[in-house]
């Protein structure tokens, strides 16, 4: 009979406990507790056998939330970076995206947090502008702009929220 780890007999445990391993594998788990109480002790259920779900959930979302946070302000710099073309009026369906996308970070905080990322992100490219001799725009046109990126955020915003709210599970 061939010996197993701790490891090995944990991740055989759930097909023992179910009935459906095959016989040699229950017959090496079963040879294994003979030798090991933690394992016969996760047999009989006085051990978990999953490590904390809600810890790795948690760390899962934080993960998710930080890679959106970088496609945000991405996005944000994109779209601002078309200020000066004529592709300026793509950023009438990129803004709203990005109100979406700060509505599944910040949830309705979006509504304040989004606008003044947007207004910053917009300053510091235009400082960024001036520095490099790039476009540079007056303060008063670039508040402005601010307002108007601003106002199709917020708009995607609120319709990723009415949607989350259309769409979620009743307790």
């Amino acid at each position: 009979m061939t010996k197993i780890t701790c490891d090995m007999c944990m991740d055989l445990l759930p097909l023992v406990r179910d009935g459906i391993a095959s016989a040699d594998s229950e017959a090496a788990v079963r040879q294994h507790m003979e030798r090991c109480p933690t394992c016969k002790a996760a047999l009989e259920g006085e051990l978990p056998q999953t490590p904390d779900s809600r810890r790795v959930y948690q760390k899962l979302v934080k993960h998710i939330r930080l890679m959106a946070l970088l496609i945000l302000l991405f996005g944000l710099c994109f779209g601002l970076s078309l200020s000066g073309d004529g592709d300026l009026f793509y950023n009438v369906w990129l803004m709203p995206l990005l109100g979406a996308i700060g509505y599944g970070i910040f949830r309705w905080k979006a509504l304040w947090t989004v606008p003044l990322l947007v207004t910053l992100v917009h300053f510091a490219m235009n400082a960024l502008g001036l520095i490099w001799e790039g476009e540079f725009l007056p303060w008063n046109a670039q508040l402005l702009w601010s307002f108007y990126y601003s106002l199709f955020a917020v708009v995607g915003t609120a319709i990723a929220g009415l949607i989350h709210f259309a769409l979620r599970k009743e307790h």
